[in-house]
C-alpha cells in the first residue's frame, strides 16, 4: 500500500512544494523510481523565467531507464545533471541507488492569466510505475512592464544634467500590490526624484506609475551602466529591473589621439600621418591650430559640413630622427556648445 509525503522547501522568496508518491519502505527488487508527481512553484510575475531543480532516484537493485515521452509546452525545458556533467533529459540511465538532478526552466508568457500548469512525462522500466508524469504549477500575478523598457543616455556632455520620466504599468494583478520604492544602482549619476505612489492595488486591478529621474553625466568622459529597481511591498527584492546605459563624451574628440610616425614618402624628406577631429553631436565647429613643435606642419581640412576636420601632420625627416620624445599638437575647437582645447601626440618610430 502506498503512502504520500509532502516536502516543503523554501527557495528564495517563493515556496516550492514537491509531492511524492512512495512505495512501502524496504528493499525494492528491480528498478524503482522515486520522483515527485507535482511541483508547486509559488507566485511569479508574468513574462518571467522560472528556474527550479528536482531529483529522480533509483531505489531499486536494478538499473532504471527513463525516456522522455512528452512535454506539454515548448516553454518547459529540462537538463539532466549527473556527477557534475550536464546533458539533455531525453534518456536517463540510473544504476541502483543512483540519482539525477533535473534543472527545469519554465518560461511564463506575457499574456496575463491567474496560473499555469505544465507537465513532462517519461516512460520507465519500473513495472510499478511505467509512466512517470511530473506536473509544475505556478500562480501568476499579472504583468509589470516599463516604458521604455530600458534607458539609453548616449552622447551626454560631461557634467550635463537632464530629467526624464519612465512609466511603469501594473496590469491584471492576481495578488494585492503596493509600490514600496524605486531605487537606482547608479547613485549620483541617475537618481530617482519621485514617483506616483500605488497603494492597495487589488486583484484584477491595473494602474500606472510615473517615475521621475535626474541624470548627472560624469564630469569626465566615461561609460556607465546600471539599473532602476522596482521594489514591491516590503520584500526588498526587485520585482522589476530597468537597464540604464549611458556615456559621457567630450564635445569633440580626435581619433587616433596618438600618431605613430614615420611613414617615409618616396622622393620627399618628410614623415606624415592623418587624424580626424569630430563633433560627438554632429554640430558644426571651427578648428584652429594653437601650437605645433618646430619642424612639424599641420593642415586642417573641414569635412561633413564642418562637423569634422581632417588633420594632416607632416614632420621633417631630420626632426623625426632627432626627436627625444613625443611631440604635442594643440588645437582649439569652437561652435555652438563647443569651446574646447584639444591635443594630440606625435610619436616617432625608428626601425632597428
Amino acid at each position: 500500500m502506498t503512502r504520500s509525503i509532502l516536502l516543503l522547501i523554501l527557495a528564495s522568496s517563493a515556496a516550492l512544494v514537491i509531492g511524492y508518491s512512495l512505495a512501502p519502505a524496504g528493499k525494492v527488487a528491480g528498478p524503482s523510481v522515486l520522483a515527485p508527481d507535482f511541483v508547486e512553484l509559488g507566485l511569479h510575475d508574468v513574462g518571467k523565467l522560472i528556474v527550479t531543480t528536482l531529483m529522480i532516484t533509483n531505489r531499486g537493485d536494478g538499473e532504471l531507464n527513463l525516456k522522455r515521452k512528452s512535454v506539454s509546452c515548448g516553454c518547459l525545458q529540462m537538463e539532466a545533471r549527473i556527477d557534475g556533467s550536464s546533458s539533455d533529459a531525453d534518456q536517463i540511465a540510473l544504476p541502483p541507488g543512483g540519482s539525477v538532478e533535473l534543472l527545469v526552466r519554465l518560461s511564463v508568457g506575457s499574456a496575463p492569466r491567474p496560473s499555469l500548469l505544465e507537465s513532462v512525462s517519461f516512460t520507465t522500466n519500473d513495472p510499478s510505475r511505467p509512466i512517470l508524469n511530473i506536473q509544475f504549477h505556478a500562480e501568476l500575478q499579472g504583468a509589470m512592464v516599463a516604458k521604455p523598457t530600458e534607458v539609453l543616455l548616449r552622447n551626454l556632455k560631461p557634467g550635463e544634467e537632464l530629467r526624464l520620466s519612465i512609466r511603469i504599468q501594473h496590469r491584471d494583478r492576481v495578488k494585492p500590490f503596493e509600490l514600496e520604492e524605486i531605487r537606482s544602482t547608479l547613485a549620483g549619476v541617475v537618481d530617482v526624484e519621485g514617483c506616483t505612489a500605488i497603494s492597495g492595488l487589488g486583484a484584477g486591478e491595473s494602474a500606472e506609475s510615473e517615475v521621475r529621474i535626474r541624470v548627472r553625466a560624469p564630469a569626465t568622459p566615461q561609460a556607465f551602466t546600471g539599473f532602476l529597481e522596482v521594489i514591491e511591498d516590503e520584500k526588498g527584492t526587485p520585482a522589476l529591473r530597468i537597464p540604464v546605459h549611458g556615456e559621457s563624451v567630450a564635445p569633440v574628440g580626435i581619433q587616433p589621439p596618438v600618431l605613430v610616425l614615420p611613414r617615409f614618402e618616396s622622393g620627399k624628406s618628410t614623415y606624415s600621418g592623418k587624424a580626424v577631429c569630430r563633433s560627438s553631436r554632429s554640430v558644426p565647429f571651427t578648428l584652429k591650430l594653437i601650437e605645433a613643435p618646430a619642424g612639424c606642419r599641420v593642415r586642417l581640412s573641414p569635412l561633413q559640413d564642418d562637423t569634422a576636420y581632417l588633420i594632416v601632420v607632416e614632420v621633417d625627416k631630420a626632426t623625426a630622427e632627432t626627436a627625444d620624445g613625443p611631440a604635442t599638437i594643440t588645437l582649439r575647437a569652437e561652435g555652438e556648445g563647443i569651446a574646447e582645447t584639444v591635443s594630440m601626440s606625435v610619436r616617432f618610430w625608428r626601425p632597428k
